[in-house]
Order: C-alpha cells, then sequence, then structure tokens
C-alpha cells in the first residue's frame, strides 16, 4: 500500500517510482491493515475492494526520440580524418581505405548511448556514450561486413531501444594505398581508458615526424609540441580533455600510423 488518499482527487504518484500501480476503491465497515507500508492482500474485517485500475509510471527524463540518421566509414591519411557515406549493399575497394577504419553513425533526436556490433572479417561490440557516436578502430581486411546500430533511452546499452539499423558491405581486395598503411598494433597507449596522463610507445619505431592526438571530429587537441619524448615513448597529460573518444596519430615520412583511446 502506497497512499491512502481520502477521495479520487487527490491521488499522487510522486512516491511511487517507476512500474505498475493498481488503484481500488476500498469500502468498509471495519477493516484492518489499511496503513501504508502493509500489503493489500493481508487486509482483514468487514470491507469490499473494487476491481483495480492499473496505471504504468515511465521514466519520461529516460525516453528518447533518438533516431539513426546514416553511417560513415571513417579512415585517416595523412591530411586528415576522411568520411565516407555507407549505405546497405555498398562495396568498396581496399585501395581506396586506409586499413584501420571506424564507422560514425549521425544521431536524430534524444538518446543516451549506442551499441556497434560489427561481425564479418572482424568480430568485436563495444558500446558507446559519447556524441557522436563512433566505433572503435577495427582492420579493414577484404570481405563482407554487417554493422549493426542499436539507440538506447540510458548509459550502458540499458533502457529502451529507441532505433536500431542493420547494413551489409563489402571490401574488395584491390591492395591498400601504398605509403599510408596503418597499423594500430604498432602503436600502443597506456592506461586506456586514461584520466590524467598516458603513454605512448611506437612498437618498432623511434622518434617520429610528427605526433597529434585528435578528438572525433579531426580537431587536434594536443599537438607534437605538447607530448614529451624521454627517449622510449611519448608521454601526454589529457586531464583537461572531456570524457570521449580520441586518436593518437603518428607520422614517419609517408608512413600514418593511429590509435584509438578513451579518455575517461
Amino acid at each position: 500500500i502506497l497512499g491512502l488518499p481520502p477521495m479520487p482527487g487527490v491521488v499522487n504518484f510522486d512516491v511511487a517510482g517507476f512500474g505498475t500501480c493498481l488503484i481500488w476503491y476500498l469500502s468498509y465497515d471495519d477493516v484492518q491493515g489499511a496503513e501504508v507500508g502493509l500489503n493489500a492482500a493481508d487486509l482483514s474485517g468487514c470491507y469490499e475492494l473494487s476491481n483495480p485500475i492499473e496505471v504504468v509510471r515511465e521514466d519520461c527524463a529516460s525516453s528518447c526520440t533518438g533516431k539513426i540518421k546514416d553511417f560513415k566509414i571513417v579512415d585517416f591519411n595523412r591530411y586528415g580524418y576522411r568520411y565516407t557515406t555507407v549505405n546497405d549493399g555498398d562495396v568498396f575497394c581496399s585501395s581506396d581505405l586506409s586499413r584501420d577504419i571506424f564507422i560514425s553513425t549521425k544521431v536524430a533526436g534524444h538518446s543516451e548511448s549506442l551499441v556497434y556490433t560489427v561481425s564479418g572479417s572482424a568480430h568485436f561490440s563495444n558500446i558507446e556514450n559519447y556524441l557522436p557516436y563512433d566505433s572503435y578502430q577495427f582492420l579493414a581486411e577484404p570481405g563482407v561486413y554487417t554493422i549493426n546500430a542499436k539507440l538506447y533511452s540510458k548509459n550502458n546499452a540499458q533502457g529502451t531501444i529507441c532505433d536500431e539499423h542493420t547494413i551489409t558491405f563489402t571490401i574488395n581486395d584491390c591492395g591498400f594505398k601504398e605509403g599510408l598503411l596503418q597499423d594500430e598494433q604498432s602503436i600502443s597507449v597506456y592506461p586506456n581508458p586514461g584520466t590524467n596522463n598516458i603513454e605512448i610507445r611506437l612498437n618498432g619505431d623511434a622518434e617520429v615526424d610528427a605526433i597529434n592526438i585528435y578528438n572525433i571530429t579531426g580537431q587536434i587537441e594536443l599537438n607534437q609540441d605538447e607530448i614529451s619524448y624521454d627517449g622510449t615513448s611519448y608521454k601526454a597529460n589529457i586531464s583537461h580533455l572531456i570524457e570521449g573518444l580520441y586518436f593518437v596519430t603518428t607520422v614517419k615520412g609517408d608512413l600514418v600510423k593511429t590509435k584509438s583511446f578513451v579518455k575517461k
């Protein structure tokens, strides 16, 4: 029993929480157990209960109107990030893409989190709660890829599914661009996710010509002058960055390498 209002006009659900509530009309000569906090099934005495009226209370603050508008393949060359719209059934030539790519989704309306599932030549699933909505990088091996995206009304894939969309596309083996081969495994970032300071190690490489940290929109957040090098690894202070997905990108001659990390 959540409440005992004296008349229907003063029924108040403020303390009822979210879920299903039942409203009864109670008539009685003598009744025991009609107290807030007790169970209506334990009422005793001379009384009658009407049929219940069912009221469903929803968390309107967590409702969402989000809609998935489109998908884009995002890759990186020496000139910056490049966005290519991808539709269901599209076919791409591997020579037109960098080795490492990620999927970006444009979302309209309100939502809190998005789950990508990428299946095909690369297999992984991850949750993103950042705007814009983007997947982690994966290796663009030739093959057929299926991208499924679900928008949720709450963080961490909780609440209502606001929208869901799936596309399939193909990458044909045409070779990768000479001099622009990216190898995410050759860069390591620790800790990842990071909060204050991160260490960037270049496996097999000494000092590079350029190193920058980009945000998801392709803007430089930290340039080479703001990233220190101690002879074995690079150090960067990311404490001032907002939470989200970022990319470490290095250039050495014509070789571009990039590694994603998360700021918490």
